[in-house]
């Protein structure tokens, strides 16, 4: 994704709305999310995602 500071909300929408597990790849725009990185981390983490941060980006698997 390159939506510039709204991946906050489609990931959590996406995550809580939807069966789907993609894999997911989105650019970091930390000073426009409402709240923080690292709620959006945790909530990967709780819908059993792990991910790998490169620079400013950051790549999520979903746990099988």
């Amino acid at each position: 994704m390159d939506i510039e500071g709204f991946e906050e909300t489609v990931i959590e929408d996406l995550l809580n709305n939807t069966n789907l597990r993609p894999i997911i790849f989105f650019e970091t725009h930390p000073t426009l999310y409402k709240t923080s990185l690292e709620q959006i981390k945790n909530l990967l983490n709780k819908k059993r995602y792990y991910f790998r941060q490169i620079g400013r980006n950051l790549i999520c698997y979903p746990s099988k």
